[in-house]
């Protein structure tokens, strides 16, 4: 905090080494959570990068992706398999996920309920990692949703939220994807704009401080993120229809740093898991403590996120889970990396891919 309060006040200047201490910040948010003066370090953080940024762009295969694949939702498949070919790749081959046929193109652009007159006109906000690498999860959430007596609308012009842009200190990068989701979803007519990527579902909720100089823009950022809601948050207030049939599993839940503590949830998704016939929830030490994933985190600095995950995944065998549930794309792939790492036999999945399988099994 220090260290970005003395670039901000002109009291520091930029240096590689500045650089290398505030990018090491895994934007967790877990320092704001615990200030009890309230202080929003995570906000200086951010005005910090986008100083050094300003001065030290980041590396040019970083830039040809955020400018010329995140914008453009038919593009990020040719960016993914950038991950296999950095000098320091974080993960080993056999780790990464196949790209998934993606959903997003196959989706209609609203989809009825079952069996029942509608209750929600609800929107599906897309996540990118989840459509390119997880994909039957996201169909998984909008079943359950129709299942829940919800209208699942979709948004054609949707784009990436631009939290990458932040990342990389470029806020105005962010401002236009913002600007782009906000035109395609804003007269929807909605009850509630729900997604299943939380970091998707704490920057859609900030929208409007990217726009705090342009007062029409942060009225109607503001408007969409009072709508914003992580699926399982949504669900429990519905209220959520049981599960079927019986799943006999032994599952914990890593609440990701964006759902517990950007969007004050995590026990919703334990009420959507016990909403299961036969699932036994395990308790799991420190469960909203990062994984190391942290987006884009485990590109800059594998050797940290890598001694963040072991401690995760000591945590994950201890609970004696045979399957480990979460609500983030990058939270998975990070775990189901770690989990094969260090020999621990669990599966890696969704709360709504137990439930919509209780729905459906009929044994």
């Amino acid at each position: 905090m220090a260290l970005a309060r003395g670039l901000v006040c002109n009291e520091l200047q930029p240096t590689p080494t500045l650089l290398s201490y505030i990018d090491s910040c895994l934007d967790c948010i877990a320092c704001v959570a615990v200030c009890p003066s309230g202080v929003p370090v995570s906000d200086a953080v951010s005005r910090a990068r986008e100083l050094l940024r300003a001065e030290m762009p980041p590396p040019l295969l970083q830039q040809l992706v955020l400018r010329h694949a995140l914008p453009f939702p038919d593009r990020q498949k040719w960016a993914y398999p950038l991950l296999r070919i950095l000098p320091h790749r974080p993960y080993s081959l056999s780790a990464l996920p196949t790209i998934t046929r993606p959903l997003r193109p196959s989706l209609t652009q609203e989809m009825a309920p079952y069996g029942q007159s509608r209750a929600y006109r609800v929107g599906y906000f897309v996540g990118c990692g989840q459509d390119l690498l997880f994909s039957q999860a996201s169909r998984a959430t909008i079943e359950v949703l129709r299942y829940n007596g919800c209208q699942v609308v979709t948004f054609p012009a949707q784009v990436c939220c631009g939290k990458p842009f932040t990342s990389y200190g470029q806020p105005e990068g962010a401002r236009g994807l913002a600007r782009r989701n906000i035109s395609a979803i804003e007269t929807a007519g909605l009850d509630a704009l729900v997604t299943d990527c939380a970091t998707c579902g704490s920057f859609l909720k900030a929208y409007p401080e990217l726009f705090s100089d342009e007062q029409e823009w942060a009225d109607r950022a503001s408007s969409l993120a009072s709508k914003v809601m992580e699926v399982s948050q949504f669900l429990v207030n519905v209220p959520l229809r049981k599960g079927q049939t019986e799943t006999r599993l032994r599952v914990t839940y890593h609440i990701p740093c964006h759902l517990g503590r950007g969007l004050g949830g995590g026990e919703e998704a334990h009420q959507v898991l016990r909403a299961i016939p036969g699932i036994e929830v395990a308790d799991m030490a420190e469960a909203d403590s990062c994984c190391g994933g942290a987006g884009n985190y485990l590109l800059r600095h594998p050797r940290l996120s890598h001694r963040i995950l072991e401690r995760k995944v000591s945590h994950i065998a201890a609970a004696e889970a045979s399957a480990v549930a979460t609500s983030c794309p990058g939270c998975r792939l990070h775990l189901l990396y770690g989990l094969r790492r260090h020999g621990v036999h669990a599966q890696v999945l969704y709360p709504q891919e137990l439930l919509l399988r209780s729905y459906q099994d009929r044994g």
